[in-house]
């Protein structure tokens, strides 16, 4: 008996604080509606909110939360509206997820009005100042952007959005807005061939080459300008100190590219960066470490010997290059200085004739380095590439020269 008395009694209870939960949604529901229509649209959206706070299976609370925030957003500058219209992005979706089996429909049919109406506002706003006679400057294009991002909230499987947004960014130098753009709309999953490419240059520009390299790694392997996406790939694996791998692209790019000074020189770079990280690990070595030093000396020679064979094969398809002329310099430089310092702390792998073939690379390196700055006397970075190699070599007088020509110019 007083089981069934207990049970009842809870029954009767938990029926009470439904009536009253649901009469404090109704209640507050109903001042969102009065606060609407004497236009206190903030007091009826704070009402509104409590009323879905109380009861958030009321799609039609929901819903009117997504009307008011929709006519707020007219009050507010097209570049402030971005909160709001997530805001009633989150709300319309909050209706059709209440929305029972017999609302759904209406539901889902009043949501998107809700939504297009604003849509073509925004729409309208960007196609007014794109399609003005006027110059785009960098006003109008930020104007323009303030639309298209609303509707990038708005409408987000709209590629046409992103790709417009990617233009007028590229075209204002906001290069980390491009790059943002174009990876949501990856994410999106309408990104083209040409889209994953810029992406991964992009990403390789600004520095964050672990990023670029999936990118442009896929753009080698869809074929998608195939040669600047292998150049690119290899130098982003370069940077990474993947130079092995960056060796492979650029070897098949050698191929596939013909006899070009571009695709020489670049693989040719790769193998000798490939080849100063061999010559790092022995000045890693303790000193007397005569066997391991010799087997890394021997293979980052056999290294260089391959990359200079590139460089020159460069050099020869166009002397007057001056990249090449400068890429040659600095590594017949960086290389001699390397090997002095091998040599002072492993004596044993030093020689009459190696201490003889480092001081050939000094004045190799002048005899491309010099061809640069009489081309471009303004290159201060090859003037001070020459001052340190004459000093190297005793040519003191000369390197003081180099060194007020690399810091007047």
């Amino acid at each position: 008996m007083n089981l069934t008395f207990a049970i009842t009694r809870m029954v009767i209870l938990v029926m009470a604080f439904g009536f009253i939960f649901s009469c404090s949604s109704t209640s507050h529901f109903e001042r969102a509606e009065t606060y609407r229509a004497e236009n206190n649209l903030t007091e009826a959206l704070r009402a509104a909110n409590q009323a879905v706070a109380n009861n958030p299976d009321d799609a039609e609370a929901h819903l009117f939360i997504a009307e008011v925030v929709a006519e707020l957003s007219k009050n507010f500058s097209p570049k402030d509206r971005k909160p709001l219209y997530r805001d009633m992005v989150k709300a319309a979706d909050n209706a059709r997820t209440a929305a029972t089996e017999e609302t759904h429909n209406e539901i889902n049919r009043r949501a998107d009005e809700i939504l297009e109406s604003r849509r073509q506002v925004e729409d309208q706003g960007a196609q007014t100042i794109l399609s003005s006679n006027e110059t785009l400057g960098e006003e109008n294009r930020r104007a323009a952007i303030a639309h298209l991002e609303n509707n990038r909230i708005l409408s987000p499987e709209d590629n046409r959005i992103y790709e417009t947004l990617f233009e007028l960014y590229y075209e204002l130098d906001d290069f980390e807005a491009a790059t943002e753009t174009l990876a949501a709309m990856y994410e999106a999953g309408f990104a083209s061939s040409r889209h994953i490419t810029t992406l991964g240059f992009l990403y390789y520009q600004s520095g964050q080459y672990e990023e670029a390299v999936p990118f442009l790694s896929r753009s080698w392997n869809d074929g998608a300008g195939l040669i600047n996406s292998g150049r690119g790939l290899a130098n982003a694996l370069t940077k990474l100190g993947r130079q092995d791998e960056a060796a492979e692209i650029l070897e098949r790019l050698s191929r596939l590219d013909g006899q070009t000074v571009e695709s020489k020189l670049a693989y040719g770079r790769v193998l000798a960066e490939t080849g100063f990280a061999q010559l790092q690990e022995i000045l890693a070595l303790s000193p007397g470490n005569t066997s391991q030093a010799g087997e890394l000396y021997a293979a980052a020679m056999e290294t260089f010997s391959r990359a200079e064979v590139e460089m020159e094969a460069a050099y020869v398809l166009n002397q007057d290059h001056l990249l090449t002329n400068k890429t040659i310099g600095i590594w017949h430089r960086n290389l001699a200085f390397m090997l002095r310092e091998i040599y002072e702390l492993q004596p044993e792998l030093s020689g009459t004739e190696r201490q003889q073939q480092l001081e050939e690379h000094f004045y190799q390196s002048l005899n491309y380095l010099e061809f640069v700055t009489e081309q471009n006397p303004a290159d201060t970075q090859t003037w001070a590439a020459m001052a340190d190699v004459y000093e190297a070599l005793s040519m003191f007088e000369e390197a003081e020269a180099a060194r007020a020509q690399a810091g007047t110019l």
